[in-house]
C-alpha cells in the first residue's frame, strides 16, 4: 500500500532521515555525562585535570626522575571527606588544593593566596560549595 503513495526514492529518503535521527539520538545519549559511560569518562577527565594541574619543576631545579619521567609521579594523597579542586587565573598560587568536603569557593581562593589586582570576581559565587575534580578559573 505504501509503495502506491510514494516512489522507491521517496521511501529511501524517509528511511535515511529516520536512520540519521536514530544515530544522532544515540550519539547524544552516549555523549552526555549521565549516559552509560558517564562515570568512567568523568574519572578519566579528573585524572587528566589532576595531571595537568601538577606543578612544573622550577627553571633552575636540577633534573631528576620526576622532571624526565612524568609517569613516575606519585599519586596525590586524597583524604576522605575532602575535595580536590584546581584553581587557575588571577590568583596568587595556581594549583590543585585538597580542602574539606564542606569548603566554599571563598575558602579555595584563600588557600590559593587570594586574588591578584587584575581579578574580576563579580561573576563568581563565593558561597558556592566546591565540587570534587572541578577547576575554578578566576578571570
Amino acid at each position: 500500500m505504501l509503495s502506491r503513495l510514494m516512489t522507491v526514492r521517496e521511501q529511501l529518503l524517509i528511511f535515511a532521515v529516520a536512520l540519521s535521527i536514530l544515530v544522532g539520538g544515540a550519539a547524544l545519549y552516549f555523549a552526555q555525562p549521565g549516559g552509560p559511560a558517564g562515570p568512567a569518562v568523568k574519572e578519566a577527565v579528573a585524572v587528566v585535570k589532576m595531571a595537568a594541574l601538577s606543578p612544573a619543576p622550577a627553571a633552575g631545579a636540577p633534573a631528576g626522575p620526576r622532571a624526565t619521567a612524568p609517569a613516575a609521579r606519585e599519586a596525590p594523597v586524597v583524604v576522605l571527606n575532602s575535595v580536590g579542586v584546581g584553581v587557575l587565573g588571577a590568583v596568587r598560587r595556581e594549583g590543585l588544593y585538597h580542602l574539606p568536603a564542606d569548603a566554599r569557593v571563598a575558602d579555595l581562593i584563600d588557600a590559593a593566596g587570594g586574588i591578584t589586582g587584575a581579578a574580576d570576581v563579580r561573576d563568581i559565587n563565593m558561597a558556592a560549595r566546591l565540587i570534587d575534580t572541578a577547576t575554578l578559573t578566576v578571570p
